[in-house]
């Protein structure tokens, strides 16, 4: 555990003396995170987070998005913000913002605007481009988008994500947990997610996201969404 405050303490599942940056991703660790995410300032720990398309619509040609929560800047100064927001819990996200972002790890930084509709035909088969509002992303440069990339396929190849390994692709991706809250407190329910990208050596190249709601017997996402993701 790490005391950040009288009223705030960051856990972690398992003891680890030290970890490196890739460590930190690959066993999961809440506490290296807060400390990377404490290096910044709140400003640049917010550019960064919006760079990647968080708490704006991810352009999805869907009826209605939300388009979620993050921190202001000046709140992300503070450590427990910048540290629960680091892990993921100081923030809304849906589903697209995270496609999105994860899409930039296997595409040289740009985060592509997910769409569910690729155009649309009349009659006599004349196809209308479908026009999306929002552009792809810069989400950082692609030294950065290679770097935890192969940091994504090290989770799958000995951390959380091994459930998710497949003979012959390419495979990274990270497991996510959220604890969940009833009326503002947080209950026994999680929910839990993985995910990440999958290659094959034709150049075919996807990204994947799979969200398990409240699984019952076990929540944790190397046991439940993981191994979906594989399938």
């Amino acid at each position: 555990t790490h005391r950040v405050n009288d009223k705030y303490t960051i856990a972690d599942d398992s003891y680890f003396k030290t970890l490196t940056p890739r460590g930190i991703i690959i066993h999961s660790s809440n506490i290296g995170i807060s400390k990377i995410a404490w290096r910044l300032s709140g400003k640049e720990l917010y550019d960064g987070f919006r760079a990647f398309g968080l708490a704006q619509k991810s352009g999805t040609d869907l009826s209605k998005e939300l388009e979620g929560k993050i921190k202001a800047p000046y709140r992300l100064d503070y450590p427990t913000y910048s540290a629960n927001s680091a892990y993921g819990y100081g923030m809304f996200v849906n589903f697209m913002q995270l496609i999105k972002a994860y899409s930039a790890f296997n595409n040289d930084g740009i985060a592509v605007t997910p769409k569910i509709v690729d155009y649309l035909s009349d009659n006599h088969y004349k196809r209308y481009e479908v026009n999306h509002e929002v552009p792809s992303l810069k989400a950082c440069s692609a030294n950065t988008a290679h770097a935890v990339h192969n940091i994504l396929v090290s989770v799958v190849e000995k951390g959380t994500g091994t459930a998710a390994q497949y003979d012959g692709l390419e495979v990274g991706g990270k497991t996510g947990t959220a604890h969940t809250t009833y009326k503002g407190k947080y209950v026994d329910k999680y929910h839990s997610s993985f995910y990440g990208f999958v290659n094959d050596k034709f150049g075919h190249k996807y990204t994947i996201g799979v969200v398990a709601i409240k699984p019952k017997k076990v929540y944790f996402a190397s046991q439940t969404s993981a191994p979906t993701f594989y399938k």
